[in-house]
């Protein structure tokens, strides 16, 4: 984990320090014994700054991102499981969606966060329960003692592509205060080779070129970040967030007639606002949090009518406001024994209308979440770490959840730890899968999950290499799981089917060294998932028994390697997928199945530095090998494309040493 260090207030005799960074893995800790946890390197967020976290967390980590296409909605698949199977935090409140249960990580840029963990299966119980993959937590730290620091970011790539960050900060020893203003827009309109349309008259595949239409997409936003330490001991703090995004859906590939059939658009505007405090004692810490969102969604549909032009077919307005309070309290009761408590009430109202149809609902929920938390060292080499959580709301309340971790340390003198967990996990149904119109099932169960896994973690040093990897095998079985699909009545329907088992292996390892002045970095993810359907038979059919679940892949990986040498620096990025199918008998037919890609990226830059200035240029090529995939059937991706970045900063060093 990194630790940075400021040490611009302690003088010697000769000049004052600089700043500087310290990296430190924390890979044997009291209160994370038992979990397998994953935290984003400092260097990949510098690499990715003008990427999503959809993107981050595909390319950087063993999670699945379901993706719509470049800039539209990206979800999670952690361990095989649906999109509202991930808890998703921002700064301790939730980003999941009371409506859909899942979160739009396409809308979250890389440069709003400064921290990122990922808690994968039943290790998410220490956030809230209903996380039945994993949870990912998403969060912004203060700055003491630093010098007013102003940063300008601007992308300009393919396809009319522009990304803009302003990032102004500057803390004294009492305040710290941090502005990020970004902007991130394209016109996507890239050409692919379109496979699947015919010639009208002999029905042979004609391959024409084609132009991805109606895929523009604008993003903007800001963060405003304020600090204060009334004491040593004290930090209050006030943050808010606010987005506001237009998307256009692409047309299908599988469209043969002239012109646009219809215009399909998704807009969002989001304000989050959070007041924090936290009191550091001699044997324990208190945080308290309050926080409010609002969230408006809109989805329209336009169609072509003849004679009349293009008019609204869907027009729906959704509208979503939450009050979010969290209490933590922990405690050192002894030098082996320590414990803490969470309190969560959430208020959720939300309203959703299509007013075209005339058809939706409003609701609200009220969530109260507890939890209980006992670590115990029982040995020096060998760790406890405890959970009990119980969450309810108006409708369901869960079982007393139980989570039991270990971490032991096998060689004392050496980081080599072995580590598992077993728990249990429970998921409420999200107010969509309740009372959506037409579909809603008032009558449905919670998704109830029992979990296992193990793992051992290893890193050693070897000369001047540093080198460290994890392996994990997991085990969850999940009943009651919620999946929506067509019913009798013509429209889809969420439904209960009996059971479904994902298992799997999760690896992780980096490698750092440096040959004479250049310093290398080579780090790789791989995921095996194989999350099987063992459902009812009469709803699913024969054919899907044992079957995969549908756009999960079996096998995925990702490779980052680096070089730098001075101000110089290389990046090379692949990523791999195995076939996934779109439907539950697992058809390998042409049209039922996203075939397996390996995308790679290269980047190269430098930084400039003089008098407090700055300069970073970068240049980035994507999908170097102009790869030919899909992320969803019928929209084709781009092939290879280029993106070119400076960031300029300054550094008022003088009047801060002052």
């Amino acid at each position: 984990m990194p630790i940075l260090v400021y040490p611009q207030q302690f003088q010697d005799s000769i000049r004052e320090l600089p700043q500087f960074d310290v990296e430190a893995d924390r890979m044997f800790l009291q209160e994370n014994a038992g979990m397998k946890q994953t935290r984003i390197d400092s260097a990949v967020f510098s690499q990715k700054v003008n990427s999503s976290v959809a993107e981050l967390l595909s390319e950087n980590t063993p999670v699945f991102i379901h993706s719509h296409g470049r800039g539209a909605l990206a979800t999670t698949s952690f361990r095989g499981t649906a999109a509202s199977h991930t808890h998703v935090s921002w700064n301790g409140i939730p980003l999941n969606s009371p409506m859909l249960g899942s979160t739009d990580f396409s809308l979250i840029p890389v440069y709003l966060a400064d921290e990122m963990v990922l808690n994968h299966g039943t290790s998410s119980l220490a956030s809230g329960s209903g996380g039945l993959g994993g949870s990912i937590a998403i969060n912004n730290r203060p700055q003491w003692n630093i010098p007013l620091t102003t940063a300008y970011l601007q992308s300009v790539g393919s396809y009319s592509t522009f990304n803009s960050l302003l990032d102004v900060k500057g803390a004294t020893g009492k305040f710290s205060v941090r502005t990020r203003v970004y902007g991130a827009s394209s016109e996507n309109d890239y050409t692919y080779i379109n496979r699947l349309e015919a010639d009208l008259i002999n029905g042979e595949l004609v391959n024409p070129m084609d132009t991805n239409q109606n895929g523009a997409f604008g993003n903007r936003g800001f963060l405003q970040e304020i600090y204060f330490r009334p004491t040593p001991n004290q930090v209050v703090s006030l943050t808010g967030w606010s987005l506001w995004s237009e998307r256009g859906i692409p047309q299908a590939t599988s469209y043969e007639g002239p012109g646009i059939p219809n215009q399909n658009e998704s807009i969002e505007n989001s304000h989050r606002y959070l007041a924090g405090w936290s009191m550091a004692m001699p044997q324990g810490k208190i945080a308290l949090k309050t926080g409010y969102s609002h969230i408006q969604m809109d989805y329209a549909r336009r169609t072509q009518v003849a004679g009349l032009g293009i008019l609204p077919d869907v027009y729906s307005v959704s509208t979503m406001q939450g009050l979010h309070n969290r209490l933590q309290v922990h405690q050192t009761i002894s030098s082996k024994l320590s414990v803490s408590g969470t309190f969560e009430w959430n208020h959720h109202e939300v309203e959703t209308r299509d007013t075209i149809l005339q058809t939706g609902y409003n609701q609200t929920r009220n969530e109260f979440l507890s939890s209980v938390t006992i670590n115990y060292i029982l040995h020096p080499s060998f760790y406890l770490n405890g959970i009990l959580r119980l969450d309810r709301n108006e409708l369901h309340q869960t079982p007393l959840l139980p989570f039991l971790g270990i971490n032991w340390k096998v060689l004392p003198n050496h980081n080599l730890v072995i580590k598992g967990n077993i728990a249990q996990n429970y998921k409420l149904p999200n107010l969509n899968d309740l009372y959506w119109q037409p579909g809603g099932n008032p009558n449905l169960k919670p998704e109830k999950g029992f979990s296992l896994e193990a793992g051992m973690q290893h890193q050693f040093t070897f000369r001047n290499t540093n080198i460290g990897w994890e392996a994990t095998a997991y085990r969850s079985d999940i009943d009651d799981w919620i999946i929506w699909i067509p019913s009798f009545k013509g429209y889809w329907q969420p439904f209960n089917i009996n059971r479904v088992i994902s298992k799997g292996v999760e690896a992780t390892g980096k490698v750092t060294t440096r040959i004479r002045k250049v310093e290398y970095q080579l780090s790789a993810n791989y995921a095996l998932t194989q999350a099987r359907n063992w459902g009812e038979n009469e709803i699913w059919g024969e054919d899907t028994d044992g079957k995969q679940l549908v756009f999960i892949p079996l096998h995925s990986g990702n490779v980052l390697f680096s070089a730098s040498y001075q101000d110089f620096f290389l990046t090379w990025q692949h990523n791999s997928f195995s076939e996934r199918f779109t439907t539950t008998s697992n058809d390998p037919g042409r049209r039922n199945r996203l075939y397996p890609y390996f995308m790679n990226d290269l980047a190269a830059g430098k930084t400039f530095q003089m008098n407090g200035w700055t300069l970073a240029a970068r240049f980035t090529i994507h999908n170097l090998f102009n790869e030919t995939y899909r992320t969803v059937l019928l929209h084709p991706m781009p092939g290879r494309n280029y993106l070119i970045t400076l960031r300029l900063q300054y550094q008022n060093t003088e009047n801060h040493s002052k």
